[in-house]
């Protein structure tokens, strides 16, 4: 005996209103649809489960006893329907989130993995690129970035994860390394291509020597003793070799993810295993300098 499970539902919701009208109506379909579906039940079962009578029906005994496993069946049904549904949604799961590379060994790919570990139903694309994602549009989900100059955006909700103050850096053995802004001008400098601009506006144009495009590269050039250079402290902390000579301005690393994101499964989590992370790592930066010192 074979029957469509779906029309279990016509059948329950006509035996608790009375008619096929007050059950489309509650089932939101057309009452022609109803009456059809129960029909088909019937005529799939063998049995007559409703007298019809002015518009009126009325549950058989046949109807009356199906009635408690008919529930219980839909119930399952149901159940069995959401399930369906959460892990096709999990499936297709995933979070974009965009940091900088040179935050990914101590800070990001720990959390990630961390994260995975606690919700492996959601996938998790890096995107270690040092170009910006613009998370309005769409171009990626969460965002770690750092914070210097401009306040948070209002826009995005947004969670400082670290302060990482920026400071002038050179290698550990470099000769007579300055000590405040103003003997910057004696000096080569290495920089970021984004900010070649800045420096050339402070009229230090003529002291660049090397320019690059990543971070990593910057701490490298910086560490070989080629020039001094600015980094932010989470970088400059994960570079042997490297000496501060100043701090230049207080800086801080946020994540940030559009309004749109807030309730998503996943995203208020990976927001704390990374906050947690950033924690940890900052701890672990201060005791490996606290050993090195002399």
């Amino acid at each position: 005996m074979d029957f469509d499970w779906n029309d279990l539902r016509y059948f329950l919701s006509v035996l608790e209103l009375g008619s096929t009208k007050r059950a489309a109506q509650a089932l939101r379909v057309d009452q022609t649809t109803c009456a059809r579906r129960v029909a088909a039940l019937e005529t799939s079962l063998g049995l007559e489960l409703f007298d019809r009578n002015s518009g009126r029906y009325r549950p058989t005994p046949a109807a009356l006893s199906l009635k408690a496993n008919a529930e219980a069946a839909s119930v399952s049904i149901r159940a069995f329907s959401e399930e369906a549904a959460k892990l096709r949604r999990a499936a297709n799961q995933k979070i974009r989130l965009t940091a900088e590379e040179t935050l990914a060994p101590r800070f990001i790919v720990p959390a990630v993995t961390r994260f995975a570990e606690l919700h492996p139903e959601i996938h998790i694309e890096l995107d270690l690129s040092r170009d910006y994602r613009d998370l309005e549009r769409g171009e990626a989900d969460m965002a770690v970035r750092p914070v210097a100059f401009d306040p948070p955006d209002p826009a995005l909700i947004g969670r400082k994860l670290l302060d990482d103050p920026y400071g002038v850096y050179c290698s550990a053995d470099y000769p007579d390394p300055p000590t405040c802004r103003e003997e910057i001008g004696r000096h080569p400098i290495i920089c970021l291509e984004s900010t070649l601009p800045r420096i050339e506006a402070a009229g230090l144009g003529r002291n660049v020597r090397h320019v690059v495009n990543a971070m990593s590269g910057l701490a490298a050039m910086i560490r070989s003793g080629a020039g001094v250079g600015g980094l932010p402290k989470s970088v400059a902390d994960l570079t042997t070799g490297l000496r501060l000579c100043f701090d230049v301005f207080p800086t801080s690393v946020w994540l940030f993810y559009p309004r749109r994101m807030r309730g998503v499964p996943g995203v208020k989590e990976l927001g704390r295993v990374l906050a947690e992370q950033f924690e940890a790592g900052s701890r672990m930066s201060a005791q490996e300098h606290s050993k090195a010192a002399p």
